[in-house]
């Protein structure tokens, strides 16, 4: 299982690098406030809130007068109380504006594998890891252009993990995060 993780990982690395022109490349740091619901068999666990991190390289590659697309990597690590996760996510998302405008909206879905944990629970026994599982992110925002390449993100997420041992959890959430653009064009 973890081989083929490490190739996943670093498969989506090299085609993220390889897509990209060298002057469309970004890096960016996200910090977020979640609130969650685990589930074990459908059963409702535990709804913890918390705080998670995220760190991203991606890329622009495509664009008309209206609509920009990126896509980036993410790595990511949560905290919720006694709920901790980790894990890797590939987004996609859509800028929408003019090159003139110094805020966009913009809109994002992503997939991805989570490792998590979960303290002992009396409607579970379960004990303190239970393994990882697939992940699906919804995002919608809107950056603001600080500097030509300096851009900062507000908004709002929602996703889903399912694990493969019938543990399922969904998060809402806000963020803020800022990214930093290698490119020389207005907005990228």
């Amino acid at each position: 299982m973890k081989k083929i993780l490490t190739t996943a990982l670093i498969a989506t690395l090299i085609t993220t690098a390889a897509d990209a022109r060298r002057d469309d490349l970004y890096i960016g740091f996200r910090g977020e406030f979640l609130s969650s619901d685990i589930s074990y068999y459908g059963h409702n666990v535990a709804s913890p809130t918390g705080v998670g991190f995220g760190i991203t390289i991606g890329s622009q590659y495509w664009q008309t007068d209206w609509i920009y697309l990126r896509s980036g990597l993410e790595l990511s690590y949560r905290d919720m109380s006694d709920f901790r996760s980790y894990g890797f996510v590939q987004n996609v998302y859509m800028d929408i504006g003019l090159d003139e405008w110094t805020v966009r909206p913009y809109i994002g879905v992503g997939a991805g594998f989570r490792f998590m944990s979960l303290p002992d629970t009396p409607a579970t026994g379960a004990g303190d890891d239970f393994g990882g599982g697939l992940v699906f992110v919804a995002r919608t925002g809107i950056t603001y252009e600080l500097t030509e390449r300096f851009k900062m993100d507000v908004g709002v997420l929602w996703d889903t993990t399912w694990s493969f041992d019938d543990w399922r959890t969904n998060n809402i959430g806000a963020y803020v995060g800022v990214r930093w653009h290698f490119g020389q064009s207005r907005f990228w």
